[in-house]
């Protein structure tokens, strides 16, 4: 009976307007029914009259926290807890501002203190669970999300907090029971309804998503979100009327929506309808040109392919104009623009500045197991200097690195760059274009440049220093120099090792220790592992242990791992990592099961899945991705491999990225033969017409992949593959043909 109460409460004011009590009983009626400017103005008026009651401060702080007026609400909640230090909602409340604002340490001091007066306050549960979930500790983040719902079981948004942490933690039968019991609690929760259709979508319940999606436009047609992943539903089973729809709605919502510009470019892609593909991806990239997606040379790829294609369906030649205006031979569907210009003006290569800078010579260390010293791992070029004869800081001014930097800020293409100029004619995202976007903060050290190339001594963000070859698995597409359990492969076949089985840069004692010290503990932003396998180096633990004991926990720690195990010598490397902010984890895997283990052998898959799931429940936060070797043996079952750790709940659709293989050369997927080659097309095309995002950095690898295979035909080289195959495979024991059963016909053809 809100009228009445009001106005009774004004009555006794009429009657005494210093009455504080009936102020605070009218703020109190307007806060209930959402009148906040006039509740807060008769709380004010009541501190006015009795400044020391602290449940008045607390009541304004709270409005002021609904208002967005976080330096008075603070204010009003630290008067309130000021006189009545055991009130634990005004801790709770100062809690939160401090966790809206990004003050971490006091966010969590304050809801410990409220937690410590009330151990069952469900806000108090719900704030801390929050600051947890915002700094990426998902573990945390559910153990007070749990206890919340302990204390309070109809509380819809914790549940759907829970829903978000179980599906990035691939529980995936958890999170959807999580997602419906918020639904049942509060239908009008439109986000469940849309975390709930990507839960589907993770798993292709195709029918369940759109299900779930509709009941959210339903209930909130300007909801933009909801209509792009309508959009991508419907796009994956080719229904493009309807995902065309969906995306333009989106976007009529939210005219920034650069994704649903790129969901556009796919329906019109795969329809054909290349000029509004064009005009589509173009909109995308202007709206986001940072994005890794727009900014690779995908839509000059799509131009040139859409020019040609043009051109022999208008005069039935395999010649024509493309969009720079250059006349050249007929190219492979899919071939980059770049790419394709070289060849028309005969293998030579016109590249600008942008497209030649690198920053790594001036901000990076990396040297291989044999001492080599480059530039970084992708340099094709000969060793600028070897760590075994010269220290790191001569290196540093070696005259190979100063030409290399003097030749980059001339913008003069080095011939050792060219496996990243290979990737970008492809489509990949390049290490040059990944280190521009994550090392950029420090492009201001071209300027300390000399014109000779020299450097001052400067601290190094980024090392990735090969520690030794030592590796338990003998994988096909490697060698004795980066594992020393192929030692006796190589020995066996005839091809030379040098260096003896184990192999490292400084030898054994600690020359590497004492040249790495000082390089970790100034300004060191990341260290890459890699190997052989990393998780069974010595060093490796070394320098985790130096580093937390001189608590810079702060570096990044990158790994490159055949994921084969997460101990040794009684050290659990998870146990290591939590103590990291920041760790990231690709496993080198190319299949599963059998294809898994033939590629590399030695590894049991089945420690391989218990390993993930490991990682899954103890340090779900650590980033982890596939990084599929992709070669000519697992280029049709790739695909294949992605949906099934994707449907297991291991790795999201962009957790997998491809890693091309060029070297052995008969191993590359260039040298498929024309009919598997087009199944492998046919695979990666409905992979990411079926599956992929469109916007997503898997469908961009799969897209360059396509491209990378179709740029070239090394299929003379079939011979040699057969025969190296033959020759490991009765070595070891083992039939690619029964593992890989679509390749025996290369066998069958070469006896």
């Amino acid at each position: 009976r809100a009228s009445e109460a009001e106005a009774a409460l004004r009555k006794a004011l009429e009657f005494d307007p210093r009455d504080g009590g009936a102020r605070i009983e009218l703020g109190a009626l307007y806060q209930v029914q959402d009148r906040f400017p006039e509740a807060a103005a008769e709380y004010e008026r009541a501190i006015a009259i009795d400044p020391d009651h602290g449940g008045t401060h607390y009541q304004l702080g709270r409005i002021y926290c609904r208002q967005g007026r976080w330096p008075e609400a603070e204010a009003a909640l630290r008067k309130a807890a000021e006189l009545d230090p055991q009130d634990g909602g005004a801790h709770c409340q100062l809690g939160r501002i401090c966790r809206v604002q990004g003050r971490v340490p006091e966010a969590e001091a304050a809801l410990s203190k409220a937690l410590e007066l009330d151990p069952r306050d469900g806000g108090a549960l719900m704030e801390l669970g929050a600051l947890y979930r915002d700094q990426g500790k998902s573990l945390k983040a559910a153990a007070e999300f749990e206890r919340a719902i302990v204390v309070d079981p109809n509380h819809g948004w914790v549940h759907g907090e829970l829903g978000r942490i179980y599906r990035r933690q691939g529980r995936w039968t958890e999170a959807e029971a999580a997602f419906q019991k918020a639904l049942a609690i509060d239908l009008r929760n439109d986000w469940i309804c849309v975390e709930l259709g990507s839960l589907y979508k993770d798993q292709e319940r195709y029918p369940e998503a759109e299900a779930a999606f509709r009941k959210a436009v339903t209930r909130s047609p300007r909801d933009g979100g909801a209509h792009f992943e309508l959009g991508n539903v419907c796009r994956r089973q080719a229904r493009w009327t309807e995902a065309e729809a969906e995306f333009k709605e989106a976007i009529a919502i939210d005219p920034g929506n650069d994704r649903a510009y790129v969901g556009l470019w796919a329906i019109y892609r795969s329809q054909e309808r290349w000029a509004e593909a064009r005009a589509a991806l173009a909109k995308a990239a202007a709206m986001n040109p940072k994005s890794a997606f727009a900014s690779t040379a995908l839509r000059e790829s799509l131009d040139l392919d859409m020019a040609v294609r043009e051109d022999a369906a208008r005069d039935g030649s395999g010649a024509g104009v493309n969009d720079q205006g250059v006349q050249g031979r007929s190219v492979p569907v899919g071939m980059s623009a770049p790419f394709a210009l070289s060849l028309a003006k005969e293998g030579t290569v016109d590249l600008t500045r942008d497209q030649v800078f690198c920053l790594l010579p001036w901000t990076h260390l990396h040297s291989l197991v044999d001492g080599s010293f480059r530039p970084c791992c992708a340099w094709t070029g000969p060793p600028l200097g070897n760590v075994r004869s010269t220290a790191i800081v001569e290196l540093w001014n070696s005259p190979g690195m100063r030409s290399l930097r003097s030749d980059m800020m001339s913008g003069r293409p080095v011939a050792g760059c060219g496996m990243c100029y290979e990737m970008e004619r492809s489509g990949f995202w390049s290490l040059r274009q990944r280190s521009a976007i994550e090392l950029g903060r420090h492009g201001g050290r071209e300027r300390l440049t000399a014109p000779d190339g020299t450097l001052p001594r400067l601290p190094v963000p980024w090392i990735d220093i090969r520690l030794s070859n030592v590796c338990n698995l003998r994988c096909r597409t490697c060698d004795a120099r980066t594992s020393s359990a192929w030692t006796a492969d190589a020995q066996a076949l005839g091809f030379p090792v040098e260096g003896g089985l184990i192999q490292k840069p400084y030898g054994e004692g600690d020359g590497l220790w004492r040249e790495l010290q000082p390089f970790l503990e100034e300004g060191l932003e990341e260290i890459r592992f890699a190997g052989g396998e990393p998780l069974i180096m010595e060093e490796h633990y070394r320098i985790l242990d130096f580093l937390i004991a001189r608590k810079l926990t702060h570096v990044r720690l990158c790994y490159n791992t055949n994921f084969s195990t997460l101990r040794f010598q009684g050290r659990d490397v998870i146990d290591l990592w939590t103590r990291f902010d920041d760790v990231e984890v690709a496993a080198s895997l190319d299949g599963s099961g059998r294809r898994g283990e033939y590629l590399r052998r030695g590894l049991c898959w089945e420690a391989v899945e218990a390993n993930r799931k490991e990682m899954l429940r103890r340090c779900p936060d650590v980033t982890f991705f596939v990084l599929a070797t992709l070669s000519l043996f697992n280029a049709l079952h790739l695909p294949d491999f992605h949906r099934e750790w994707v449907k297991k709940g291991f790795i999201g659709r962009n957790g997998f990225a491809l890693n091309m293989l060029l070297v052995p050369k008969a191993y590359c997927i260039r040298v498929l033969p024309a009919a598997l080659r087009q199944s492998v097309l046919e695979s990666f095309r409905r992979h990411r017409d079926t599956f992929l995002d469109a916007d997503g950095s898997a469908a961009r690898d799969f897209a360059a992949a396509a491209r990378f295979m179709e740029a070239q035909d090394r299929s003379e080289l079939l011979p040699e593959f057969v025969a190296m195959t033959r020759r490991l495979d009765r070595l070891r024991g083992e039939a690619c043909r029964e593992v890989f059963p679509e390749l025996a016909g290369l066998f069958e053809a070469a006896e």
